[in-house]
């Protein structure tokens, strides 16, 4: 979205975009998270299961909010009489982003 279209827009995209952009950057995190997971797990040492444990649960918690943003960015464009498209590929994508959470 240019900086003219974003001036121009109304509050609901706005916000629809933000949340829609935390939830997919929570996402990606989750993802890095989890493959460092697996990196990690491969080395197979005490001192790295730890590690392990803690990426899991921080991807495991990242994955969790992408999941609420994507819900709550859904939620608060269906509950208006218009509905927001900033391109067709946003809502396949946020429902595809949510079934691989966590």
């Amino acid at each position: 979205m240019s900086e003219e279209e974003w001036e121009t827009s109304f509050h609901q995209e706005k916000s629809l975009l933000l949340m829609f952009n935390i939830a997919l950057s929570n996402h990606l995190l989750g993802m890095k998270l989890l493959s460092l997971g697996l990196q990690e797990q491969e080395k197979e040492q005490e001192q790295q299961h730890q590690q392990l444990t803690s990426l899991l649960s921080m991807a495991q918690q990242s994955f969790h909010t992408a999941k609420t943003y994507y819900r709550l960015a859904l939620l608060e464009n269906c509950n208006t009489n218009v509905v927001y498209v900033l391109d067709k590929f946003t809502y396949p994508a946020m429902i595809n982003n949510m079934s691989h959470g966590m």
